[in-house]
């Protein structure tokens, strides 16, 4: 069981998740019962004796076998294993498996596995090409075995063969992790661990998770200022196709985090570079551009394909190897760590905006002198300044607010279920991941996750709360091109950035219903049933006027004609 990180206000929340949780039980029961009334009453029709018979039937063709399929890993493990048993993902070097001390028996056991690793995959990869000439020299001779496979057979022949061989393997890992913390001592004495049986923990785990009242969304009307102000770090994020995300925290506190720099947080970019570099010198960027097309069915269109391929397969194979794998494993692993780093931001640990986080380390420290002197040859008054650092009066000192209060976090609901539609030009945004994480996060206690509606968050203006909005033009020659991301307020005269205009609206509407004053009206949406006429915007009239326009003149022409 964890120790809670905010136990005052993790108990809040429970209280309120638990009130809600009754609330909807009582509101589930008194519909109920409405149905109920309402249903019309019948009699129960007996079964005939041939539906009896085909029930019966049914119950006796259900297999003995216990399914398994939907148990977890966990599970699976305690029902083979035992319930003393648990599992570990444990991360350590190929070597401590090793039995032999030799380098170079170990060394040349790495390469047998390599080599052997390498042959399987060009039997693979030769059985794939023939499969697909042979149904294509041969596609009304197909054999049954080609195409329909006993999977079960075949899957318990596989679990017969295997399950030996993986006991054995678990058994000797269980060993070799226990020789491990044998040989290194832990950082903390044994006596001082809190130690909780494995019972006691899988019941604890158990009665979380099934939990209905955990399981309670909470939403933004079951709060109120008194308790927002005594709990709660609030702040409102907007996630977007083209950027990670903007964030809004109260005052003049904006985050960002572009698309470009959480790729870059990644890693995979430079990988990639250093990647497509190799490709170039070694041939293979010229040989993959000149792979004829595999998807024919033509015999003949598939004969030039298997010919070209095994003409270079040596060379593919060769590039292909563990230096790729390696590449694969650190864009894996740096793709959790970028999206770990963009999650902090919203939370205060992160070293983009806190300088409290960065390495303070002697290359740092020279590398931030010399920006200062270059910074103070550029202002006026440099020599009486120089070897210090230059004071900008425009970046306000970061704030990392009372860390005695939980983050809540208000999430746009705008691209929820949309991270599949791709815009051409843009990098794709990672809204959904930053949702399951920032979820999970939750279930550790370390934040309160709520959604909220975007609608017109970024169609109004957050001073006037008018949709007095166009986009800021930009003069090219003789053209005018409006910047879709930049508005410009013709009551305020305040120019705006789409998404932090949006963010501060989500805000805006936050503390509205935290008042008791509801979502305000510019930002409701209309009913079906409403006799409130829209108004149109400017944009749209002056389009309406060009139509009836051109169609005017349309008219006048064909009468004209006539």
């Amino acid at each position: 069981m964890r120790t809670p990180i905010y136990p005052e206000i993790e108990a809040f929340i429970q209280t309120k998740k638990l009130k809600k949780y009754e609330s909807q039980q009582q509101e589930t029961a008194s519909e109920t019962i409405n149905k109920l009334s309402k249903r019309k009453k019948g009699v129960k029709r007996k079964d005939t004796p041939e539906e009896k018979k085909a029930k019966s039937d049914v119950t006796k063709a259900r297999n003995v076998v216990p399914n398994t399929s939907n148990l977890v890993l966990k599970e699976l493990i305690q029902q083979n294993l035992g319930s003393q048993n648990q599992r570990f993902t444990v991360s350590i070097p190929l070597k401590s498996f090793m039995p032999s001390v030799d380098e170079n028996a170990n060394n040349t056991a790495v390469e047998k596995i390599k080599s052997l690793f390498m042959f399987l995959q060009k039997v693979a990869y030769n059985a794939q090409l023939f499969v697909n000439f042979y149904i294509l020299k041969q596609p009304n001779s197909l054999p049954n075995e080609l195409l329909k496979q006993n999977f079960c057979e075949k899957q318990e022949n596989t679990y017969a063969f295997l399950n030996p061989l993986i006991l054995e393997i678990r058994i000797h890992i269980l060993e070799k992790y226990e020789s491990l913390i044998v040989e290194t001592p832990l950082p903390v004495p044994v006596s001082q661990l809190q130690i909780i049986p494995q019972e006691q923990s899988d019941e604890t785990d158990q009665r979380y998770a099934e939990s209905p009242v955990n399981e309670t969304a909470l939403e933004l009307q079951d709060f109120n200022s008194e308790e927002i102000d005594r709990y709660f770090r609030p702040c409102t994020v907007d996630p977007n196709s083209k950027d990670a995300f903007v964030s809004f925290h109260g005052n003049k506190d904006v985050r960002r985090l572009s698309s470009a720099k959480y790729y870059n947080m990644n890693g995979s970019a430079n990988r990639l570079k250093l990647e497509q570099d190799r490709k170039i010198e070694q041939g293979v960027q010229t040989i993959e551009t000149n792979i004829p097309s595999v998807k024919s069915a033509v015999a003949d269109k598939y004969i030039t394909h298997v010919k070209y391929m095994m003409q270079h397969k040596d060379t593919l194979f060769n590039f292909y190897n563990f230096q790729t794998a390696r590449v694969k494993w650190c864009n894996y692993i740096g793709k959790q760590r970028a999206l770990q780093d963009a999650l902090n931001i919203l939370i205060n640990e992160s070293k983009k905006y806190n300088k409290g986080r960065r390495k303070k380390t002697r290359k740092n420290k020279r590398k931030r002198s010399k920006t200062a002197t270059k910074y103070q040859s550029s202002t006026p008054q440099a020599s009486s300044r120089r070897g210090k650092r230059a004071s900008r009066n425009h970046k306000e000192k970061f704030e990392e607010g009372d860390k005695s209060k939980i983050p809540l976090i208000f999430f746009g609901d705008g691209l929820k279920n949309k991270s599949h539609v791709k815009i051409s030009g843009h990098r794709h945004g990672v809204s959904e991941m930053k949702y399951k994480q920032l979820k999970l996060r939750e279930k550790l206690g370390k934040l309160l996750l709520l959604d909220i509606d975007e609608y017109k968050t970024s169609k109004n203006c957050n001073n006037c709360l008018e949709s007095s909005l166009e986009n800021l033009k930009h003069k090219s020659g003789t053209d005018n091109r409006s910047i879709h991301q930049i508005f410009f307020c013709k009551k305020c005269n305040i120019r705006w950035n789409r998404d932090v205009m949006a963010t501060k609206n989500m805000y805006t509407i936050a503390t509205s219903i935290w008042r008791g004053d509801g979502r305000p009206d510019v930002f409701k949406r209309q009913s079906a049933t409403s006799n409130v006429v829209a108004t149109p915007s400017p944009a749209m009239v002056k389009r309406c006027l060009q139509v009836s326009e051109c169609l005017k003149v349309n008219f006048d022409s064909f009468e004209k004609k006539n």
